[in-house]
C-alpha cells in the first residue's frame, strides 16, 4: 500500500498542474492507520488533544476557493466518526459549516402523509425554534424526513446542510483520489448557494471499516452528523431506534436527543427505552388532532343545497353514471410538490388528502380532473351506486381500492351531451388499434394474467376535465360513506349529498 502511495506521489509531482488530491489522500490514510491503535472514543479524544494534526485535517489554506477537507465533523472526534461510519473524507465545497448541526430523524411515515398531523406540527415547531444565525438543519437524500425538512428550512429561512455520502467500501487509494476530483467537478456545476458536505467511500485499513449496511447508511450519517438530534417518529426495533441507542450509549460527548412524544404512537413508542439511555421526551402541547373540514376551509360561504329530485342515483340507477374518488397519497394533480409540503408543514386544512378532502376540493373547484391511467380522460361507471359496497375491492398492482364510497354522480344524458362514451373493451386477440378508436376510449378486457375481468366495471370516459358548473343542479349528486361526512359536505355543496347504502 505504501509503495503504491509513494508511486502516486511521484506521478503527481511530475505534473505541476495536478491538484493536491493524492497528497491529501496520503495524509488521510496515514492518520487512519495511526489511529488504528486507539480502540475507544475517550482514547481518540485524548489523542486529539495531544496531536491535533493527526486527528483533524484542515487543508483550507492549501485548497482553492475556500474548500475544506476533514476526517470528521466539527466538534466530533475522529474516533467517534470512524467507529460508526468508517474511514471517510469529508469535503466541504464552500468551507466547513460551523453552525450547530440539528438532525431531524424519523421512521417511515407511509404514503399518506396527511395522516400524521402531529408529526408535521412537531417539525414546524423545530423550524420555528431554530436560530438561523447559530444553527442549521441537516438532511440526507433517501431518509424519511428529507423532503419535509428541506421544505421547512426554505419556509422558515433556516440554513440547510445537505450530506451526500458515497456508500462504497474500498481499499484502493486511487478511488479516493478519483472521488475527490469527481466531487469537485460536480460541485462546480451545482447551485453555489446550496450548502453541502460530500462524504467519501469508506477506506478499509487493518482495523477500521464501516459495519453499517448500505440500506441504513443514510440514516446513520444523519444521526451521527447531528449535535442535536430530534426524533419525530421512532419505530420499535427499527433502524432509527438502534442508531439513537448506539449514539446515546457509546458516543462521547453524548449528543442531545429529543424524542417526540406522539400520543397516536403510544403502542409502538420507544421513548421509555431511549429516555433510560439519556434521551429527553418532548411533549408538544396545543397541536390539533385532525384537519378540520368545515365550510370556512374552502373559502366559500356554506351553500344551500338543492332539494333532492325524486329521481336520483339510488332510485333510478340506470339514469346515472358515477365517478368515485379516493384518498390522495401525494400532491393533487394540479398541485406542486412545494404547495403539498407547505400545507402539511403549516397545518392547513387543505393538507387533508382524504376522500372527503378530495370531495371538498371538487366542490370548491367544480372540476373533475383527468387521470393519466385513463389517457387524459375522467372515468365513470354504469354500475349502480347501491352495489358499490359489495364491489369494493383492493387492487394490489395499483395499491388502491376500486368502487370507493365517495364520489360524484351525474345524469347519464347530461354526460352524453358533453361527449362521454362507454369504453371499448379490447380483448387479447384484438390487434387493430385503429378500429378500436383512440387510446382514451379503449380499455383491456382483462389484466395481463387474465384473472381480472375489467368489463364488469362498465366504464365510461370523457376526455379532459369535467366542469360540473356546466350541469344543472338536478343532474349532479355527491355521495359519501357516512352521515357525518354527508353533513360536512352538504354544508358547502350546491348539490344534494347522499349516503352510500351499507352492504
Amino acid at each position: 500500500m505504501c509503495s503504491l502511495l509513494e508511486q502516486s506521489v511521484t506521478e503527481s509531482s511530475a505534473n505541476p498542474n495536478d491538484d493536491p488530491a493524492r497528497d491529501l489522500v496520503i495524509e488521510a490514510i496515514r492518520t487512519w492507520r495511526h489511529n488504528d491503535s486507539f480502540d475507544d472514543t475517550s482514547q481518540n479524544q485524548n489523542h486529539k488533544n495531544n496531536s491535533p494534526q493527526k486527528t483533524w485535517l484542515d487543508f483550507a489554506v492549501n485548497l482553492p476557493g475556500g474548500e475544506y477537507l476533514s476526517l470528521t465533523f466539527d466538534r466530533l472526534s475522529i474516533g467517534a466518526f470512524t467507529s460508526r461510519l468508517g474511514n471517510r473524507l469529508l469535503w466541504w465545497p464552500a468551507g466547513q459549516e460551523e453552525r450547530r448541526r440539528i438532525s431531524v430523524v424519523s421512521s417511515r411515515l407511509g404514503e399518506r402523509k396527511d395522516l400524521h398531523r402531529h408529526w408535521f406540527d412537531a417539525l414546524r415547531t423545530v423550524a420555528v425554534r431554530c436560530d438561523p444565525q447559530q444553527e442549521c438543519l441537516c438532511v440526507v437524500d433517501g431518509t424519511a424526513a428529507c423532503e419535509a425538512v428541506s421544505r421547512a428550512a426554505a419556509l422558515f429561512g433556516i440554513p440547510l446542510l445537505r450530506l451526500v455520502i458515497d456508500p462504497r467500501q474500498i481499499t484502493d487509494p486511487e478511488v479516493l483520489v478519483d472521488w475527490y476530483r469527481a466531487s469537485r467537478r460536480q460541485a462546480s456545476q451545482e447551485d453555489p448557494l446550496c450548502m453541502q458536505v460530500r462524504i467519501s467511500p469508506a477506506f478499509q485499513t487493518s482495523k477500521v471499516s464501516s459495519t453499517i449496511g448500505e440500506s441504513s447508511l443514510v440514516d446513520a450519517a444523519l444521526v451521527f452528523a447531528g449535535e442535536r438530534i430530534i426524533a419525530l417518529s421512532c419505530r420499535k426495533g427499527g433502524t432509527i431506534q438502534r442508531l439513537l441507542l448506539h449514539s446515546l450509549q457509546q458516543q462521547s460527548p453524548q449528543p442531545t436527543v429529543l424524542v417526540f412524544d406522539d400520543r397516536d404512537d403510544a403502542r409502538t413508542s420507544t421513548r421509555d427505552e431511549l429516555s433510560a439511555a439519556g434521551a429527553v421526551p418532548w411533549l408538544l402541547d396545543g397541536y390539533q388532532d385532525d384537519y378540520a373540514a368545515t365550510a370556512g376551509d374552502t373559502g366559500r360561504a356554506p351553500a344551500t343545497a338543492a332539494c333532492p329530485p325524486p329521481s336520483g342515483p339510488l332510485h333510478s340507477p340506470d339514469e346515472w353514471l358515477c365517478h368515485w374518488t379516493r384518498p390522495r397519497r401525494g400532491p393533487w394533480p394540479d398541485e406542486s410538490a412545494d404547495d403539498f409540503w407547505d400545507a402539511l408543514i403549516m397545518g392547513c386544512a387543505s393538507a387533508d388528502h382524504s376522500a372527503v378532502g378530495a370531495l371538498l376540493r371538487i366542490i370548491e373547484t367544480r372540476q373533475l380532473l383527468p387521470s393519466e391511467l385513463s389517457h387524459g380522460a375522467v372515468s365513470w361507471t354504469a354500475v349502480p351506486l347501491n352495489e358499490f359496497g359489495k364491489r369494493r375491492v383492493y387492487r394490489r398492482h395499483l395499491r388502491r381500492y376500486d368502487f370507493e364510497p365517495w364520489g360524484v354522480a351525474v345524469r347519464r344524458s347530461a354526460l352524453l351531451n358533453s361527449g362521454c362514451r362507454p369504453v371499448v373493451y379490447v380483448h387479447p386477440d384484438a390487434d387493430d388499434e385503429e378500429e378500436n378508436g383512440p387510446a382514451w376510449e379503449r380499455q383491456p378486457a382483462t389484466d395481463s394474467s387474465g384473472r381480472i375481468d375489467w368489463t364488469t366495471e362498465r366504464e365510461w370516459r370523457i376526455l379532459g376535465c369535467v366542469d360540473l358548473a356546466t350541469f344543472v343542479a338536478e343532474d349532479v349528486f355527491i355521495f359519501a360513506n357516512s352521515s357525518a361526512e354527508t353533513a360536512v359536505l352538504q354544508s358547502v355543496s350546491p348539490w344534494p349529498v347522499i349516503k352510500v347504502p351499507e352492504t
